[in-house]
C-alpha cells in the first residue's frame, strides 16, 4: 500500500508540475509597420513588439522607446483590455509586458493598439500567430479596425523585411497603392477577422453574440418618457412645420425605438420653441423671454435635485444622473449662450440658445419619468465610480492629446470630465467616454477616404450591436443601448448623414463598458492548465498522509482435518 501511494503521489507531483508550468512564462514577436519623417522625406520601418506574458494582476507595461508618440502606456492598456473583452477572456492573472523596438523615431500616429491587441489574445490562448504576416490599424472599444496613413511606405518597408502578408483596415485609402511583388494585403473590418488572418484558430475562441432585449420595466418607462417629450412637441406643432420629426416618432414608438422616438421628438420641440419664441418677440422684450427661460431652467433643477437621492441607489440609476446632468450643463450652457447673445444683440443667436435651453429643460422631466422603472439594487461602490472615473480619464487623455490638433474644442469635453472627478465620479466617467469618442471620431474622419462613410457607418453598427450583446449582463447599459437604437433608427430611416450614425454608435460602444458585468468573463485559456497543475498538486499534498499509514497482514491458517 504504501508503495503504491509513493508512485500515484510521485505521478501526480510530476504532472501537476509540468502542466502547471505551461505558459509560465511566454512571450511573442510582431513586426509593427511605422513611418520613420524627417524635414524632407517619410520612410517605412519595420518596429518589432516583444510581448511577454507572466503570472500576475492583469497589469500591461509598455516600453515604447523610440516609439513614445506611437503608442504609451495608455494605449497599451486599452489595447489589452479590448481584447480581452471581446474574446470574454479573464486576463486578471496574468501581466503582459511589452516592448517596442524601432531603428528610428516614429511619428505615424496610433496605429499599433491592433498589433497589441492580437499579442494579448495570442498570449493568453496559447494560438500561435504566423510568422511573416504584419497588421497595421487603430482599434476601436468594439473591435473595429480603423484605417491609417503612410500605407504605401509601411508596405515597401515590409517587403525588404521579407514579410509576405500585411492586415490593414478595409476603409483604408488605397488610392495610388502599388503592393510590392511578393506581398499581399489582407482587408478586414474586426478584430475577429484579423485574428484570423494570423491564425484560423482564433475562430473557435471567439464568442457567441446573444439577443439585445431591454427589460420589459426599461421599455415601459422609456415609452413614458418619449410619450412626455413628444407631448410637450406638439403643443407648438401648429407653429412650425414639424410633420417629418412627428412621422419618425411615431414609427419609432411603433417599433418600440422609444429613445429614437423621444430624440425626434426632442428636435420637435426645440424647433417649436424657436417659432413661438420668434412670434412672441414681437410682443414682448427679450429681456422678458430670458427671464421666463431662466425660471423654466429652475424648475428643471428643481425638480432634478428633489429626486437624487434616488439616482444613487443602483447602477441603473446612477446612469441615469450621468443623463440628466448632461443635459442639465447643456441646458446652463445654451442659457450663457442667450445671455452673451443677448448683449451682442444677436437676435437669431439667442433665439436659437433659448430654445434649446427651454427643450432641454423640458426633457429633463421626461426624463425623470424613466426613474420609478428601474431597479434600486445592486448599489455601486463609490471606490468603483472612482475607479471608472480614472480609467476613462487616462483613455480619453491618449486620444485627445492626439485630436486636439485637428479640433481644439475637444479640451471643453476634457475639462468637464476632469472638474468632475471628485464632486462626481459618475459622470466623470460618463463625459470622459464621450469626449473619447468624439476624439476617436476626428481622428477618423481625418483618415478615411471620400466616399466609404456609408459603409462604415452599416459596420459599425453592426460592431456596436454585437459588443452590446457581449456586455449584455445583470446591469443593463441604459446609456449605451439607447445611443445604438438611435443610431439605428438613423441608418433605417436615412434622415441624418452618416457621421451623426456613426457618432452615436461610437457613443454606445464607448458607455457599454463603463459598468459591465464582469461575471460573464471566462477564464483564459492559459489559466487552465494553471489551474489542472494547481489541482494536481494539491490532491499530491493530500496523497501524503497515506505514506505513513501502517498497514498489517495477517495469515489465516488452515483449519485442521477433524478425525471422524
Amino acid at each position: 500500500m504504501r508503495k503504491q501511494c509513493l508512485i500515484l503521489l510521485s505521478l501526480l507531483i510530476i504532472l501537476g508540475a509540468s502542466i502547471l508550468t505551461i505558459g509560465i512564462p511566454r512571450s511573442a514577436s510582431l513586426p509593427l509597420l511605422a513611418v520613420s519623417q524627417d524635414e524632407n522625406t517619410s520612410k517605412g520601418v519595420i518596429a518589432w513588439l516583444e510581448a511577454r506574458i507572466t503570472p500576475g494582476l492583469g497589469r500591461v507595461y509598455a516600453d515604447s522607446g523610440t516609439l513614445s508618440r506611437l503608442d504609451t502606456q495608455a494605449t497599451s492598456m486599452f489595447a489589452v483590455k479590448t481584447a480581452c473583452r471581446l474574446a470574454r477572456l479573464d486576463c486578471a492573472h496574468a501581466d503582459i509586458l511589452l516592448s517596442i523596438h524601432a531603428q528610428a523615431p516614429v511619428i505615424s500616429g496610433p496605429s499599433a493598439s491592433a498589433a497589441i491587441a492580437l499579442s494579448a489574445l495570442s498570449l493568453h490562448t496559447g494560438i500561435p500567430l504566423e510568422e511573416g504576416v504584419a497588421i497595421t490599424g487603430t482599434l476601436s472599444e468594439d473591435g473595429l479596425i480603423g484605417p491609417v496613413g503612410g500605407v504605401q511606405e509601411k508596405l515597401d518597408a515590409a517587403a525588404e523585411e521579407g514579410i509576405h502578408r500585411v492586415v490593414i483596415s478595409t476603409f483604408t485609402n488605397l488610392t495610388n497603392i502599388t503592393p510590392p511583388e511578393g506581398v499581399e494585403v489582407i482587408p478586414v473590418s474586426t478584430l475577429r477577422e484579423a485574428a484570423s488572418a494570423f491564425n484560423p484558430a482564433f475562430n473557435s475562441i471567439w464568442p457567441r453574440e446573444k439577443p439585445l432585449n431591454p427589460p420589459s420595466a426599461y421599455r415601459v418607462g422609456m415609452r413614458r418618457v418619449a410619450e412626455a417629450i413628444c407631448h410637450e412637441a406638439r403643443l407648438y406643432a401648429n407653429e412650425t412645420n414639424l410633420s417629418r420629426q412627428f412621422h419618425a416618432a411615431n414609427l419609432s414608438l411603433r417599433e418600440e425605438a422609444y429613445y429614437a422616438a423621444a430624440s425626434y421628438c426632442f428636435t420637435a420641440l426645440r424647433d417649436g420653441l424657436h417659432a413661438r419664441l420668434a412670434q412672441r418677440m414681437n410682443e414682448t422684450s427679450l429681456h422678458i423671454l430670458l427671464d421666463e427661460g431662466e425660471r423654466i431652467a429652475q424648475a428643471a433643477r428643481e425638480n432634478l435635485s428633489r429626486h437624487e437621492p434616488l439616482l444613487r441607489t443602483s447602477v441603473e440609476r446612477v446612469q441615469l444622473a450621468s443623463i440628466l446632468k448632461e443635459r442639465v450643463r447643456e441646458m446652463d450652457k445654451a442659457l450663457d449662450d442667450a445671455r452673451k447673445a443677448l448683449e451682442e444683440n444677436d437676435t437669431s443667436s439667442f433665439l436659437d440658445m433659448l430654445a434649446i435651453a427651454e427643450a432641454r429643460a423640458a426633457s429633463i422631466h421626461g426624463w425623470l419619468m424613466l426613474l420609478p422603472y428601474l431597479p434600486d439594487h445592486p448599489r455601486i461602490a463609490e471606490t468603483r465610480l472612482r475607479e471608472a472615473c480614472q480609467e476613462q480619464l487616462e483613455h480619453a487623455r491618449e486620444k485627445v492629446s492626439y485630436a486636439l490638433l485637428l479640433d481644439p474644442s475637444l479640451r471643453e469635453g476634457m475639462q468637464a470630465a476632469e472638474s468632475a472627478r471628485t464632486s462626481d465620479p459618475a459622470y466623470c466617467a460618463f463625459k470622459a467616454a464621450k469626449t473619447r469618442a468624439e476624439a476617436e471620431l476626428v481622428i477618423l474622419f481625418s483618415m478615411l477616404p471620400p466616399g466609404v462613410l456609408e459603409d462604415y457607418a452599416r459596420v459599425n453598427h453592426d460592431a456596436t450591436r454585437s459588443l452590446l450583446s457581449l456586455e449584455a449582463g445583470s446591469v443593463f447599459p441604459i446609456m449605451a443601448y439607447s445611443y445604438y437604437e438611435y443610431a439605428g433608427s438613423l441608418l433605417r430611416e436615412n434622415l441624418s448623414s452618416p457621421a451623426t450614425i456613426i457618432l452615436y454608435d461610437t457613443y454606445a460602444t464607448e458607455l457599454a463598458t463603463l459598468f459591465r458585468d464582469e461575471n460573464t468573463l471566462l477564464p483564459s485559456m492559459r489559466l487552465i492548465p494553471r489551474m489542472i497543475g494547481l489541482g494536481m498538486l494539491l490532491a499530491s499534498i493530500l496523497l501524503i498522509p497515506c505514506l505513513f499509514t501502517r498497514t498489517e497482514t495477517y495469515r489465516v491458517k488452515p483449519l485442521k482435518k477433524r478425525k471422524r
